[in-house]
Protein backbone atom coordinates (compact mmCIF):
# COMPACT_ATOMS: atom_id res chain seq x y z
CA UNK A 1 0.00 0.00 0.00
CA UNK A 2 2.63 2.50 0.94
CA UNK A 3 5.10 1.29 -2.17
CA UNK A 4 1.91 2.29 -3.99
CA UNK A 5 1.74 6.03 -2.71
CA UNK A 6 5.35 6.55 -3.29
CA UNK A 7 5.13 5.41 -7.39
CA UNK A 8 1.70 7.12 -8.13
CA UNK A 9 2.10 10.31 -10.19
CA UNK A 10 1.57 13.18 -8.54
CA UNK A 11 -0.15 16.61 -10.18
CA UNK A 12 3.07 17.76 -11.21
CA UNK A 13 3.90 14.52 -12.85
CA UNK A 14 0.38 14.34 -14.14
CA UNK A 15 0.43 17.70 -15.96
CA UNK A 16 3.87 17.06 -17.70
CA UNK A 17 2.28 14.01 -18.97
CA UNK A 18 -0.37 15.50 -20.20
CA UNK A 19 2.10 18.46 -21.87
CA UNK A 20 3.97 15.69 -23.19
CA UNK A 21 0.68 13.98 -24.89
CA UNK A 22 0.14 17.19 -26.11
CA UNK A 23 3.47 18.07 -28.40
CA UNK A 24 3.13 14.64 -29.53
CA UNK A 25 -0.26 15.31 -30.71
CA UNK A 26 1.32 18.93 -32.03
CA UNK A 27 3.75 17.43 -33.51
CA UNK A 28 1.99 14.97 -35.46
CA UNK A 29 -0.46 17.49 -36.95
CA UNK A 30 2.56 19.45 -37.61
CA UNK A 31 3.71 16.18 -40.16
CA UNK A 32 1.00 16.78 -42.43
CA UNK A 33 2.60 17.13 -46.29
CA UNK A 34 1.24 19.98 -48.67
CA UNK A 35 1.71 19.95 -52.21
CA UNK A 36 1.20 22.68 -54.70
CA UNK A 37 1.50 25.48 -51.80
CA UNK A 38 -1.71 23.62 -49.95
CA UNK A 39 -3.63 22.32 -52.98
CA UNK A 40 -3.28 18.88 -51.60
CA UNK A 41 -2.47 18.54 -47.93
CA UNK A 42 -1.38 14.59 -46.77
CA UNK A 43 -0.95 13.07 -43.70
CA UNK A 44 1.22 10.78 -43.77
CA UNK A 45 -0.61 8.61 -40.25
CA UNK A 46 -1.26 7.09 -38.46
CA UNK A 47 -3.92 9.57 -37.71
CA UNK A 48 -4.65 7.51 -35.53
CA UNK A 49 -5.30 4.71 -37.76
CA UNK A 50 -4.68 6.01 -41.52
CA UNK A 51 -2.85 7.83 -44.16
CA UNK A 52 -4.73 9.83 -46.54
CA UNK A 53 -5.51 13.00 -48.41
CA UNK A 54 -6.63 15.69 -45.47
CA UNK A 55 -7.45 18.62 -48.14
CA UNK A 56 -7.78 18.90 -52.05
CA UNK A 57 -9.24 22.00 -53.51
CA UNK A 58 -10.48 22.86 -56.80
CA UNK A 59 -7.93 25.23 -59.42
CA UNK A 60 -10.44 28.10 -57.80
CA UNK A 61 -8.92 26.83 -53.96
CA UNK A 62 -12.18 25.18 -52.93
CA UNK A 63 -11.90 22.70 -50.53
CA UNK A 64 -13.96 19.80 -50.82
CA UNK A 65 -13.10 17.04 -48.02
CA UNK A 66 -14.16 16.39 -44.90
CA UNK A 67 -11.72 15.22 -42.24
CA UNK A 68 -13.12 13.10 -39.42
CA UNK A 69 -16.78 14.11 -38.48
CA UNK A 70 -18.71 13.29 -35.30
CA UNK A 71 -20.74 11.56 -36.87
CA UNK A 72 -18.16 8.87 -38.65
CA UNK A 73 -15.18 9.80 -37.32
CA UNK A 74 -12.97 7.08 -39.51
CA UNK A 75 -13.97 9.01 -42.80
CA UNK A 76 -10.94 11.08 -43.24
CA UNK A 77 -10.66 12.97 -47.09
CA UNK A 78 -9.79 10.84 -49.55
CA UNK A 79 -8.51 7.25 -47.86
CA UNK A 80 -7.83 3.71 -48.61
CA UNK A 81 -9.40 1.19 -46.27
CA UNK A 82 -10.23 -2.59 -47.38
CA UNK A 83 -10.09 -5.30 -44.63
CA UNK A 84 -6.99 -7.93 -45.06
CA UNK A 85 -7.21 -11.34 -43.27
CA UNK A 86 -10.50 -10.85 -41.19
CA UNK A 87 -8.74 -7.36 -39.99
CA UNK A 88 -11.13 -4.52 -40.21
CA UNK A 89 -9.09 -1.40 -41.86
CA UNK A 90 -12.09 1.16 -42.46
CA UNK A 91 -13.62 1.16 -39.09
CA UNK A 92 -11.96 2.75 -36.14
CA UNK A 93 -13.85 1.65 -33.16
CA UNK A 94 -13.60 -0.05 -30.89
CA UNK A 95 -9.44 0.93 -31.42
CA UNK A 96 -7.95 -2.61 -30.02
CA UNK A 97 -9.87 -4.34 -32.38
CA UNK A 98 -9.34 -2.66 -35.78
CA UNK A 99 -6.16 -2.53 -38.16
CA UNK A 100 -3.97 0.60 -38.40
CA UNK A 101 -1.57 1.70 -41.46
CA UNK A 102 1.28 2.78 -40.37
CA UNK A 103 4.43 4.69 -42.22
CA UNK A 104 7.77 2.84 -42.13
CA UNK A 105 9.39 6.23 -42.18
CA UNK A 106 8.79 10.18 -44.00
CA UNK A 107 6.76 9.99 -46.70
CA UNK A 108 9.49 11.23 -49.76
CA UNK A 109 8.86 13.80 -51.60
CA UNK A 110 9.53 15.15 -55.17
CA UNK A 111 7.60 18.12 -57.09
CA UNK A 112 4.09 17.62 -56.28
CA UNK A 113 3.97 14.09 -55.74
CA UNK A 114 4.94 12.19 -53.03
CA UNK A 115 5.46 8.09 -52.23
CA UNK A 116 5.26 5.94 -48.95
CA UNK A 117 6.14 2.73 -47.46
CA UNK A 118 2.73 1.32 -44.88
CA UNK A 119 2.41 -1.61 -43.11
CA UNK A 120 -0.92 -2.40 -42.55
CA UNK A 121 -1.24 -3.77 -38.74
CA UNK A 122 -4.04 -6.40 -37.17
CA UNK A 123 -4.24 -5.31 -33.66
CA UNK A 124 -1.40 -6.78 -31.37
CA UNK A 125 1.32 -5.36 -34.01
CA UNK A 126 1.61 -8.01 -36.37
CA UNK A 127 1.66 -7.06 -40.02
CA UNK A 128 -0.82 -8.50 -42.73
CA UNK A 129 0.33 -6.30 -45.80
CA UNK A 130 2.45 -4.09 -46.97
CA UNK A 131 2.08 -0.83 -49.57
CA UNK A 132 3.97 0.70 -51.43
CA UNK A 133 1.81 4.58 -51.88
CA UNK A 134 2.45 7.10 -54.76
CA UNK A 135 -0.10 9.93 -54.54
CA UNK A 136 1.12 12.78 -57.35
CA UNK A 137 -0.91 16.52 -57.69
CA UNK A 138 -0.91 17.78 -61.34
CA UNK A 139 -2.18 21.15 -60.47
CA UNK A 140 -4.72 23.04 -61.68
CA UNK A 141 -5.89 25.98 -64.01
CA UNK A 142 -8.87 28.22 -65.53
CA UNK A 143 -8.16 25.42 -68.31
CA UNK A 144 -7.34 21.89 -66.49
CA UNK A 145 -8.95 20.51 -63.53
CA UNK A 146 -7.03 20.16 -60.45
CA UNK A 147 -5.91 16.25 -60.55
CA UNK A 148 -4.36 13.94 -58.35
CA UNK A 149 -3.07 10.46 -58.96
CA UNK A 150 -3.00 7.37 -56.59
CA UNK A 151 -1.26 4.79 -56.61
CA UNK A 152 -0.96 2.03 -54.49
CA UNK A 153 0.43 -1.66 -54.37
CA UNK A 154 -0.16 -4.32 -52.00
CA UNK A 155 1.59 -7.50 -51.28
CA UNK A 156 1.37 -9.68 -48.42
CA UNK A 157 3.78 -9.01 -45.21
CA UNK A 158 4.53 -12.85 -44.63
CA UNK A 159 5.19 -15.78 -47.04
CA UNK A 160 1.39 -16.71 -47.16
CA UNK A 161 -1.94 -15.95 -49.48
CA UNK A 162 -4.10 -13.26 -47.53
CA UNK A 163 -7.78 -12.33 -48.43
CA UNK A 164 -9.19 -8.86 -49.29
CA UNK A 165 -12.76 -8.76 -48.01
CA UNK A 166 -15.05 -5.46 -47.58
CA UNK A 167 -18.09 -3.99 -47.12
CA UNK A 168 -20.19 -2.82 -50.34
CA UNK A 169 -18.36 0.92 -49.56
CA UNK A 170 -14.68 -0.44 -48.81
CA UNK A 171 -12.27 0.94 -51.02
CA UNK A 172 -10.94 4.57 -51.95
CA UNK A 173 -13.60 6.66 -50.42
CA UNK A 174 -14.18 10.14 -50.62
CA UNK A 175 -16.11 12.34 -47.68
CA UNK A 176 -17.22 15.64 -48.83
CA UNK A 177 -17.66 18.76 -46.69
CA UNK A 178 -21.25 19.32 -45.39
CA UNK A 179 -22.55 21.97 -48.02
CA UNK A 180 -23.15 18.76 -50.40
CA UNK A 181 -25.03 16.78 -48.34
CA UNK A 182 -28.08 16.46 -49.20
CA UNK A 183 -27.38 17.83 -52.44
CA UNK A 184 -24.50 15.87 -54.73
CA UNK A 185 -25.82 15.20 -57.95
CA UNK A 186 -23.69 11.88 -59.28
CA UNK A 187 -22.85 12.13 -62.95
CA UNK A 188 -21.90 8.63 -64.73
CA UNK A 189 -21.44 8.00 -68.33
CA UNK A 190 -24.32 7.62 -70.59
CA UNK A 191 -26.22 3.89 -70.28
CA UNK A 192 -24.93 3.39 -66.43
CA UNK A 193 -27.16 1.47 -64.35
CA UNK A 194 -26.50 1.12 -60.96
CA UNK A 195 -27.53 -1.31 -58.36
CA UNK A 196 -29.62 0.11 -54.85
CA UNK A 197 -28.01 -1.18 -51.51
CA UNK A 198 -30.21 0.60 -49.23
CA UNK A 199 -31.35 3.63 -49.24
CA UNK A 200 -30.16 6.07 -51.60
CA UNK A 201 -26.91 4.09 -50.91
CA UNK A 202 -25.73 2.63 -54.91
CA UNK A 203 -23.53 1.02 -56.47
CA UNK A 204 -22.87 1.84 -60.12
CA UNK A 205 -19.78 0.11 -62.53
CA UNK A 206 -18.19 2.55 -64.54
CA UNK A 207 -14.65 3.51 -65.69
CA UNK A 208 -15.67 7.11 -63.72
CA UNK A 209 -18.06 8.71 -61.38
CA UNK A 210 -18.54 12.48 -60.46
CA UNK A 211 -20.61 14.63 -58.08
CA UNK A 212 -21.34 18.15 -58.55
CA UNK A 213 -22.56 20.91 -56.43
CA UNK A 214 -22.00 24.08 -54.78
CA UNK A 215 -19.38 24.58 -51.67
CA UNK A 216 -19.46 28.06 -50.41
CA UNK A 217 -22.14 29.17 -52.97
CA UNK A 218 -19.51 28.33 -55.87
CA UNK A 219 -19.92 25.36 -58.11
CA UNK A 220 -17.90 22.50 -58.67
CA UNK A 221 -17.50 19.24 -59.98
CA UNK A 222 -15.57 16.29 -58.64
CA UNK A 223 -14.87 13.05 -60.19
CA UNK A 224 -12.65 9.84 -59.58
CA UNK A 225 -11.34 7.39 -61.98
CA UNK A 226 -10.72 3.92 -62.41
CA UNK A 227 -7.70 2.90 -64.04
CA UNK A 228 -8.20 0.39 -66.84
CA UNK A 229 -5.47 -1.75 -65.71
CA UNK A 230 -6.93 -2.23 -62.18
CA UNK A 231 -8.19 -5.56 -61.30
CA UNK A 232 -11.98 -5.83 -61.42
CA UNK A 233 -12.17 -3.28 -63.86
CA UNK A 234 -14.42 -0.70 -63.99
CA UNK A 235 -15.03 -0.04 -60.44
CA UNK A 236 -18.10 -0.32 -58.95
CA UNK A 237 -18.81 3.20 -57.66
CA UNK A 238 -20.22 3.41 -54.23
CA UNK A 239 -22.53 6.68 -53.98
CA UNK A 240 -24.91 7.97 -51.19
CA UNK A 241 -26.18 11.97 -50.76
CA UNK A 242 -28.34 10.99 -47.41
CA UNK A 243 -27.66 11.95 -44.58
CA UNK A 244 -23.84 12.74 -45.67
CA UNK A 245 -22.71 12.90 -49.12
CA UNK A 246 -19.45 9.77 -49.79
CA UNK A 247 -18.65 8.47 -53.14
CA UNK A 248 -16.27 5.31 -53.29
CA UNK A 249 -14.26 3.04 -55.81
CA UNK A 250 -14.88 -0.24 -54.67
CA UNK A 251 -13.73 -3.60 -55.86
CA UNK A 252 -16.90 -5.26 -55.05
CA UNK A 253 -15.15 -7.48 -52.29
CA UNK A 254 -18.34 -7.91 -50.29
CA UNK A 255 -19.68 -9.99 -52.87
CA UNK A 256 -16.28 -12.00 -54.27
CA UNK A 257 -13.04 -11.81 -51.73
CA UNK A 258 -9.98 -12.10 -53.15
CA UNK A 259 -7.21 -14.02 -52.60
CA UNK A 260 -3.88 -12.19 -52.86
CA UNK A 261 -1.14 -15.02 -53.13
CA UNK A 262 2.14 -14.81 -50.87
CA UNK A 263 4.93 -12.75 -52.94
CA UNK A 264 2.13 -11.19 -55.25
CA UNK A 265 1.26 -7.92 -55.61
CA UNK A 266 -1.89 -5.75 -56.42
CA UNK A 267 -1.32 -2.40 -58.25
CA UNK A 268 -4.10 -0.15 -57.98
CA UNK A 269 -4.30 2.73 -59.50
CA UNK A 270 -7.39 5.74 -59.37
CA UNK A 271 -7.35 9.40 -59.78
CA UNK A 272 -9.59 12.13 -58.52
CA UNK A 273 -9.95 15.47 -61.08
CA UNK A 274 -11.82 18.78 -59.73
CA UNK A 275 -13.00 21.42 -61.75
CA UNK A 276 -14.72 24.98 -60.76
CA UNK A 277 -18.19 24.92 -62.37
CA UNK A 278 -20.08 22.54 -63.48
CA UNK A 279 -18.90 20.37 -65.87
CA UNK A 280 -20.66 17.65 -68.33
CA UNK A 281 -19.86 14.03 -68.98
CA UNK A 282 -18.21 14.70 -72.13
CA UNK A 283 -15.97 16.62 -70.43
CA UNK A 284 -15.21 14.10 -67.37
CA UNK A 285 -14.26 11.19 -70.14
CA UNK A 286 -11.96 13.59 -72.06
CA UNK A 287 -9.97 14.10 -68.69
CA UNK A 288 -10.15 9.87 -67.79
CA UNK A 289 -9.05 9.29 -71.43
CA UNK A 290 -6.27 12.02 -70.78
CA UNK A 291 -5.06 10.70 -67.14
CA UNK A 292 -5.26 6.97 -68.71
CA UNK A 293 -3.24 7.88 -72.10
CA UNK A 294 -1.01 10.06 -69.74
CA UNK A 295 -1.28 12.72 -72.31
CA UNK A 296 0.41 15.52 -70.34
CA UNK A 297 3.28 13.32 -69.34
CA UNK A 298 2.68 13.80 -65.22
CA UNK A 299 1.38 10.45 -64.21
CA UNK A 300 4.27 8.20 -63.48
CA UNK A 301 3.45 5.44 -61.74
CA UNK A 302 5.52 3.29 -59.10
CA UNK A 303 8.34 1.11 -60.57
Amino acid sequence: MNAGRRNAPGPGRLVAAAALVAASVAVARAAAVPLADGALVYEPGPAPFKAYVKELRTPGGVQVLLDSPADHIHHHGLMLALGADGVDFWTEKPPEKMGRQVARGPAGIGGNSLRQSLDWQAPGGTNVLVETRQVALRAGSPARPTRVSWESVLRPAADREVQLWGRHYFGLGLRFVRELDGAAEFLFRPGATNRVVRGDECLTPGRWCAARGAIGGRPVTVAMFDHPANARHPAEWFTMTKPFAYMSATLGLEKAPMTLPAGQDLRLRWAVALWDGHVAAEAVDAEWTAWTEDKDGTTKGIP
